[in-house]
């Protein structure tokens, strides 16, 4: 007797052999809008984490400046000495 390899369906896919049923368009239309808002939220996350980023090198740059600017410069060597 062979063993038969179990496989998950990550996604529910059927095999051909059991599309031969009749097609629930109400069915397929609800999936297809719930994968868009999937889509949708996927494109929010990624604009939200990118503003996250952006502020994060916008105070990394500030930080930079005070830094600088807190720095003698070479030309007040004379000052120092």
């Amino acid at each position: 007797m062979a063993e038969e390899k179990q496989h998950h369906r990550l996604f529910h896919h059927k095999n051909k052999e059991e599309e031969s049923g009749p097609v629930d368009h109400e069915k397929k239309v609800k999936h297809h809008s719930h994968l868009q808002k999937i889509g949708e939220l996927g494109a929010v996350a990624a604009g939200a984490y990118a503003l996250l980023l952006l502020a994060v090198l916008l105070v990394l740059l500030h930080n930079l400046i005070v830094l600088v600017g807190k720095m003698p410069s070479f030309g007040d060597a004379h000052l120092m000495a």
